[in-house]
Order: C-alpha cells, then structure tokens, then sequence
C-alpha cells in the first residue's frame, strides 16, 4: 500500500493534479466498477509572500513517507489520491521554505480515512519562530540559562550525540535542537498536546522519544515521524544498548522492547505487579525499571524479577543510571537514594542532603553523580534542587535560579563539563565548568 502511495506522491500526476481540482471527480468516477479510491484534498491557509515552496509531508497509518512532495508556495489546494481500500489515520505535515530553502512556516492537519471518496483537509501555516542565540559561555559561570524558541515550555530529559547535536523534549510535542550555537524548534512542536517524557538515541541518525498516549517518535538523521505503538498509555522513559536493543516503560505496568525491526510487549514478566513505572536504563546485558512505591524490576539473564523490596523505600522511584552493574543509583520523591553495589539494592534515605523530590539521576562515574529535583509539596529546610555525589557524600550545589526556574525534571550529559538540566517554564540549564 505505501509503495503505491510513494509512487503516486513522487508522480507528476500527483503533482499537477493538486491544481486541477475538476479531474478529482474524473477519479471519483471513473473506477470500472470498483469502489472509487479515497482523495485528500489540501488547502494552504496563511502563506506568506516570502515562501516560495510548500513542502508536503505525510504520515500513512503509522508510516511516513521517505520522499516529501514539494509544490510552488502560490498552490491553493493540493489533491492527494490513495489507493483503493485504503483505511487508517493520516497526518500531513507542510513547510513552507523560503528561497533560501529555510522552513519559516509550518502546518499540520490529520484525518481519518475510512473508506472511498473525497476528504477536505484544511492546513494553517503558522511561522516558524526564527533561532535564537544561546548566551555566551565566557560571562555565564556554572549552570546557565538557555534562550530558547519556545517560551513557558516544561521541558522533561534531553540527549545527545555530541557537544553539536543537542536535543530536549517536553510538553506540547515539543522537540528541541542545539547545533552548538543555537536552539531551534523543530516542526514537529506543537503539532499536539501530548506531553514528551523520554529521549534517548544510539547515534545522531537514531533517535527516539516517548510520551503521552503511547506516542513512539523516531528520528532518522533528517525528520521525525511516529511510529506504531503496541500502547495508548503515558510512555514515559525510553533506553537502549543500541539500534537493535531499545526499551520503554509505562505508567501502566508495561514494558515495550524494539529489536531492530519490530516493537513487541516484553513478556518475561513475572507475576508481581509492576506498579507505574518511570524509569528504564541498563548495562552490560542488564535492564532496571523503577517506579511507584519503591518498584524495581530488574532484566538479568533475559527475564524480569522484582528485586528484593527495601522497607524504606516506599516512594515513588523516578530515574536510574549506573556507571556499571555493580554500581546503580535510583532516585525518587523525598530525596529518596537507593544504590546496588553488585550484590545488594539498599536504601539511602538520607544521604542525598535533600528531601525535594529526585527527578533525574546522570553520572559520569562512581566518583562523579547528578541528580535534580522539584519543590512539590516539599516543606523541609533541606531543599536543594540539585545535588553532587564526589564518591563519598552528597553537596548542594547552587543552581542560579529560584522560583519555577528551580522546578528541575531532567539531569543528563556527555561529560563533566558539559551537563544539561531540564524543568519548567523552558528552564534548560548548561553546564560546561
């Protein structure tokens, strides 16, 4: 089905028959007897007068097409037939591009076909915020502020491939980029309200996100697109050893695993009830799930056991990172700290010199951990929002914020000297000394 569809967009057919609405109900009609073949028909909304290209892009029941049709910026409608029988949701997504082929406008618009005959969609074009100039590292000492694109946003976790390739998801489908010199949102913000959660890539050319109603993003190097998800549920942490090893966990017991080619439910769980989970991460053949009331789970040997309850821990667990498996942290609500020395999971309650909530764990080594938190119902003197393990004890360390800027969801990082912080009201905060 996607290859005749491909084949019809790539066209020159598709491409003039955009422009020549009257040999739509040629279409319609002319099917020898046969059920007439679903039509989407395109109208542009809000051009502006620099756009000299519209550049359509669509999502057919989960799967996006490789070449992007592109028509002159001056086209009203735009005409796109499907194959007969077909049935599923699609998205369209449109960039409006400048001569200097720079996307300044951007659209979407999703229906769902059902059946035969004509479907009229409308797409609003909207301009794209221009990039932003982040401030400079020589007058910025310890965290710093980012500007950014996308004012008021909660932003959740970031990753990276290198110091030049820089990416922050948050809520509002909202994707962020840092090249090194710049923040920019990519198209794809906006287009929903769903809340993005998790990122983690194996390369620059994949990258994946997660978040609300199962959305399962991936990034190829050029654009992201949605991929088909075995959940409707909050997705809300995403990991892998690599390309053909990629895991996610839910806020509705679930456990989801990406072989390479395909996305299946785990199902080397035991029988214990594995409670909201908010965190996945691994080493070494290992995976670790954390989540609500001091659940962990543990992947060794290819099967899923809860490892033995700690009678402290009965917070909400929300992030794990190790150095190894002999070295595992696990962060959560109240300054909770549990680590795994190889042998036993115990539990820190104080040693965190905070009682905010621990949102986010990253390190760089066993000498060398980060861990961030937000004030939410947190009453106690000892409120630091981000903390520092040397390898002996845990220290505050001053954030350079205050009020909702110091509501902190995400902690990671490539080295010591180049960390990212995330949380509400578009905080993104850099490290690099």
């Amino acid at each position: 089905m996607n290859k005749q569809l491909r084949n019809l967009a790539s066209s020159p057919f598709w491409q003039h028959f955009g422009t020549s609405l009257p040999l739509l109900g040629l279409l319609l009609c002319q099917c020898s007897g046969s059920a007439a073949p679903p039509v989407v028909v395109l109208t542009f909304a809000g051009t502006v007068p620099a756009a000299t290209t519209l550049r359509v892009t669509t999502n057919f029941d989960g799967v996006t097409e490789k070449a992007p049709a592109e028509v002159p910026a001056s086209t009203p409608t735009l005409a796109l037939p499907l194959p007969a029988g077909s049935s599923g949701p699609l998205q369209v997504q449109v960039d409006a591009l400048d001569i200097n082929q720079v996307v300044i406008e951007q659209g979407t618009a999703s229906a769902q076909i059902s059946g035969p005959g004509r479907v009229d969609l409308s797409v609003a074009l909207t301009p794209v915020p221009a990039p932003v100039p982040v401030p400079d590292p020589q007058t910025c000492k310890g965290f710093c502020q980012q500007t950014l694109p996308l004012p008021g946003v909660f932003l959740k976790r970031t990753w990276a491939s290198g110091s030049k390739d820089v990416w922050a998801v948050g809520d509002n489908n909202t994707i962020l980029h840092y090249d090194g010199s710049v923040w920019t949102a990519d198209p794809i913000s906006n287009s929903s309200t769903n809340r993005l959660t998790g990122i983690w890539g194996s390369q620059s050319t994949d990258v994946w996100a997660v978040g609300d109603t199962g959305t399962i993003l991936h990034y190829d190097g050029s654009r992201w697109s949605q991929t088909q998800s075995l959940s409707a549920a909050l997705l809300t942490s995403v990991w892998g050893s690599g390309p053909s090893d990629v895991w996610v966990v839910s806020g509705a017991e679930t456990i989801l695993h990406f072989d390479g080619k395909t996305w299946t439910s785990d199902a080397s769980l035991v029988s214990s009830p594995l409670n909201q989970l908010w965190s996945v991460w691994g080493s070494d053949g290992d995976v670790w799930a954390a989540g609500d009331a001091g659940t962990v789970f543990r992947r060794h040997d290819g099967v899923w056991r809860p490892v033995q309850a700690v009678p402290q821990a009965t917070n909400d667990l929300n992030s794990i990172w190790g150095s190894d498996q002999y070295d595992v942290w696990i962060s959560g609500d109240q300054g909770m700290l549990l680590h795994y020395n190889g042998t036993t999971l115990s539990a820190q309650p104080a040693a965190s010199g905070t009682c905010a909530n621990l949102n986010s764990i990253w390190g760089f080594g066993p000498n060398d951990v980060w861990s961030v938190a937000d004030l939410k119902n947190v009453t106690c003197a000892a409120n630091a929002t981000i903390v520092h393990y040397d390898g002996m004890k845990w220290s505050p360390v001053a954030s350079g914020t205050s009020g909702l800027s110091s509501w902190f969801y995400g902690v990671w990082g490539l080295s010591t000297h180049d960390i990212w912080v995330t949380g509400k009201g578009s905080t993104l905060l850099h490290r690099t000394q």
